[in-house]
């Protein structure tokens, strides 16, 4: 059964697969290997919809920045991103049950598409982009200029923590100034420079 797929240059969708499987598979992990691999469409989990997808997807983008312009891994619990050149992925459609997406490439990750409530971001040291509704994890972006977009108030237990390099929080005026004399965000929100 298929465990890795390496990519590069450009393209358009791509399904991954395993076939008709008889039993739940023992082994849920893919690799996905990418090297200036630049897509117009998604790349899917297709397994997902058949019977037992990719549990838990690891993406190295390494040598030259990669773009997915969607990604679909509907059965995925984890996605760690690793390597050393920037990944961007412009959609990312959570999945129901992702409950963590780990970043360790040394030139970042930048996610497209607000990430659920439920889902824990970990940074690394590359310069990480991420869109955050009322977060009820613990969100630590790491070092790096990293970047979060946010909806608002973290939910209950929630917190945002930008690390250590020029960090930015991004929000609407009227959420800044609602914000601005908030307890809730003063406390939950750490370690930005920029708003």
């Amino acid at each position: 059964a298929i465990t890795t797929v390496n990519l590069s240059g450009t393209g358009t969708s791509l399904g991954i697969g395993r076939g008709a499987l008889a039993a739940t598979p023992t082994v849920s992990v893919l690799g996905l290997n990418l090297n200036g691999m630049v897509t117009t469409g998604a790349v899917t989990d297709t397994e997902a919809a058949a019977d037992n997808g990719f549990t838990t997807v690891n993406i190295d983008s390494s040598t030259a920045a990669s773009t997915l312009n969607s990604l679909v891994i509907a059965d995925a619990t984890t996605l760690n991103i690793s390597g050393d050149a920037l990944l961007t992925v412009t959609t990312l459609t959570t999945p129901p049950a992702l409950a963590a997406i780990n970043v360790t490439n040394s030139a970042g990750a930048s996610i497209g598409g607000t990430l659920g409530t439920a889902v824990t971001f970990t940074g690394g040291a590359g310069a990480d982009t991420v869109a955050l509704g009322a977060t009820t994890r613990a969100i630590t972006l790491g070092d790096g200029a990293d970047t979060a977009t946010v909806t608002g108030l973290v939910g209950t237990g929630g917190s945002v923590n930008f690390g250590d390099g020029n960090d930015t929080a991004i929000m609407t005026f009227a959420q800044a100034n609602a914000a601005d004399a908030s307890a809730v965000f003063n406390s939950r929100f750490l370690a930005f420079e920029t708003l």
